[in-house]
């Protein structure tokens, strides 16, 4: 297949990235070109190899983004910029970038002229590859209706097929999309869009409970967005967040009437301190684990959950604290680290009480606890041993 980076950029199709306003989406597509503007591996994005690169950003003019890129360079240590000026085109879109008008009349998407000339203009530059940001000033209709949304992704993926680029639309999220990171369905119009690309993804800022939850304090969460891939037909998804921080830089451009502008660039960023190390993918696990309850070596589930209780009841019992599962499950060697990472969690609810439920051993109430996403009619079905009794909830 015809990649530009496997996973989230191909030739001839398209490619939707959702995200809330001010989340950080102009700033990451800026940057994923710069990478394939100088086939640089960044965030874990690998270029196949260099690549013409269009902008087409109608939110902010073209010394805004000269700005931004300069940022950029210095966070991804590019040295020369006349080396990105050769393969990183920014579109003049100050006259408005429409390709399709809504006809009342009848009821359909009519492809404007602008189309046809930017067609030719990608071929006659020969670009590899447009972010066009964002999809929903490109037309003129509904955002929110799927008919009309549909159309106009069509004539993008027409774009994508006459001119065997990769097409990346920037778009909006719907009005209640809180929480859902790596869901298509965070997407205005989601139901037409699955139709159009190949490749869905979100960016989402951090909440405040995954700032409690690595130990970032309030007045910098912020700075903090994710990356998550929500759909892929042509690849396997990928189920590990992408984290970034918003890094701020002064450039060097300020004169006698002005002082030097501060703007911002991502820095991809790994979780500190407790979290070193630990990708959301294993704590999702981790938590999924926690709800299904202990298991036996064979992997089946025994009726009995972990708890918060440190205590056991008897020398020759197991021990039910969530600390020493932890321990074992993340590779911990000390349990005190284990201890104050399930201390972090239970501060922030990302781990709470669950109901009580009555032990199949010992046949009595015991605690127990469950991740915040718990819900006991979802949990994964696991085969139970034949000796066991169902645990009561």
């Amino acid at each position: 297949r015809d990649w530009i980076i496997p996973g989230l950029l191909m030739r001839r199709h398209v490619t939707v990235l959702v995200a809330p306003s001010g989340a950080g989406k102009s700033l990451l597509t800026l940057q994923v070109g710069i990478a394939c503007a100088l086939d640089k591996e960044w965030a874990g994005w690998r270029p196949r190899r260099k690549f013409r690169v269009l902008v087409i950003n109608s939110e902010d003019d073209v010394d805004e983004i000269r700005r931004r890129l300069c940022a950029a360079s210095v966070k991804m240590n590019i040295k020369d910029q006349q080396i990105l000026a050769d393969d990183f085109l920014l579109a003049d879109t100050s006259n408005g970038i429409i390709v399709a008008k809504f006809d009342n009349r009848t009821k359909t998407m009519i492809a404007q002229p602008l189309l046809d000339q930017l067609i030719e203009t990608v071929k006659a530059n020969k670009i590899d590859v447009i972010f066009v940001d964002p999809f929903a000033e490109t037309f003129e209709g509904d955002e929110n209706s799927n008919s009309e949304l549909k159309w106009a992704g069509y004539l993008w993926r027409r774009v994508a097929r006459e001119t065997n680029a990769a097409v990346c639309l920037i778009h909006h999220t719907k009005k209640y999309a809180t929480g859902m990171q790596g869901d298509v369905d965070a997407a205005r119009g989601a139901g037409a869009l699955i139709g159009i690309a190949r490749i869905v993804s979100t960016v989402f800022p951090m909440t405040k409970q995954e700032a409690e939850g690595m130990s970032i304090e309030e007045d910098e969460r912020p700075h903090f967005l994710r990356y998550d891939d929500a759909k892929a037909n042509l690849n396997l998804t990928c189920n590990i967040a992408k984290w970034f921080r918003k890094d701020t830089v002064r450039l060097d451009n300020a004169t006698k009437e002005q002082p030097a502008d501060d703007v911002g660039a991502l820095v991809p960023y790994k979780p500190p301190g407790l979290m070193d190390g630990i990708l959301q993918e294993q704590i999702d696990k981790f938590f999924d684990a926690v709800d299904r309850g202990i298991c036996d070596k064979d992997g089946n589930v025994t009726g009995e959950f972990y708890t918060f209780d440190t205590r056991k009841q008897s020398e020759s019992e197991m021990s039910r604290y969530v600390g020493e599962f932890a321990m074992e499950f993340f590779g911990i060697k000390k349990l005190d680290k284990a201890a104050k990472m399930i201390n972090a969690w239970r501060d922030s609810k990302w781990l709470i009480d669950g109901e009580k439920y009555r032990s199949p051993k010992t046949r009595k109430e015991r605690t127990r606890c469950v991740s915040h996403r718990f819900e006991a009619d979802n949990v994964a079905p696991i085969k139970r041993s034949n000796e066991e009794e169902p645990s009561l909830m």
